[in-house]
């Protein structure tokens, strides 16, 4: 057997141990305020008008396990319950099709003027989930022949092909017509997600940090653009992730440039037109996974505004960046 083939088994005999120590992780879209309900579900019903949001993000294609991921949410401003309703939709394929995750969340986003330029709204997020596992796809240590590689029975027990149950999350958000800021919290259950007989394997609970302002820049010739500064930062169990950044806009265009600390720049261009809004990014990986190695992560996003069923002046809308 090759050299090569003995570093794999090595590799494989020293990390499966860990592969069901690890808690969940979530996925995280770097196009951060256009996936608004993804983010904080205190921001159902933040567009006032109907807004429907659509997501694809491909993380690591030049991997064969590469991270796929769809979000796909609706939210509408509603005045008879003083708040905002939403609805959405998440898919991911992890491992080219080892692990699959679908939920589907319900959200209701309460808002409340707090002063004449200071407002409030608390949001709740009800999910169920449902992960699947191609159990054909598992290798264990024990499989390994030396000489023929994965041919022998393995003793180790998967508990089934996957895991469902309920979600539940939560998020405040507070913003004036220049600042804003929000604090999330999700798995707030921490659901069991194990796989494996007697697996205590839980979802940690994620809190996300987020906040910026809008700064219009103008000379002695008028208005030049808008300057956006922003900050996103998440703590998952272990997991601590700080994102930097500032978006600029100009007319119909938008340019964003983040950094991810030890892990990625990502720079995103949009465009913003009267009712929808599309937006591209790109993560430039700089750790281990070279972005010619992994192929960095690709994500593009699209929103729509619907005709409003409210006048819109009469509620406050949140003025954050649309991507």
């Amino acid at each position: 057997m090759s050299v090569k083939k003995y570093q794999i088994i090595f590799l494989l005999f020293f990390m499966i141990p860990f592969l069901f120590l690890v808690k969940g992780q979530d996925v995280q879209f770097s196009q951060f305020y256009a996936n608004k309900l993804y983010l904080n579900p205190a921001f159902a019903g933040s567009n006032v008008c109907p807004s429907l949001a659509l997501s694809y993000r491909n993380q690591w294609p030049n991997l064969k396990a590469s991270y796929v991921n769809y979000n796909v949410a609706y939210d509408i401003h509603l005045k008879p319950i003083h708040g905002g309703l939403g609805i959405m939709a998440h898919h991911s394929n992890a491992g080219s099709g080892v692990l699959k995750t679908n939920d589907i969340s319900f959200v209701y986003a309460y808002d409340r003027s707090l002063t004449r330029k200071l407002a409030l709204k608390a949001g709740f997020q009800a999910s169920y989930f449902q992960n699947t596992i191609s159990t054909n796809s598992l290798r264990f240590e024990d499989m390994i022949d030396m000489q023929y590689g994965f041919v022998n029975p393995t003793a180790e027990q998967v508990g089934s092909s996957g895991k469902s149950g309920l979600d539940l999350s939560s998020g405040i958000l507070l913003f004036s017509d220049q600042i804003y800021g929000g604090l999330s919290a999700h798995h707030l259950n921490e659901p069991r997600i194990g796989i494996m007989v007697n697996d205590p394997s839980r979802v940690n609970i994620k809190y996300t940090l987020h906040g910026g302002a809008n700064i219009p820049v103008k000379s002695v010739f008028g208005h030049l653009f808008d300057l956006s500064p922003n900050i996103l930062i998440q703590k998952q169990g272990s997991f601590l992730q700080i994102n930097v950044g500032s978006y600029i806009t100009k007319g119909i265009f938008s340019f964003s440039m983040w950094y991810r600390h030890g892990d990625a720049v990502i720079s995103t261009l949009g465009i913003n037109m009267e009712q929808y809004t599309i937006g591209y990014s790109y993560d430039f990986t700089f750790n281990q996974l070279s972005p010619r190695r992994s192929g960095g992560a690709h994500e593009i996003s699209f929103n729509y505004l619907l005709n409003c069923m409210e006048k819109k002046e009469k509620i406050r809308e949140i003025k954050c960046p649309k991507f």
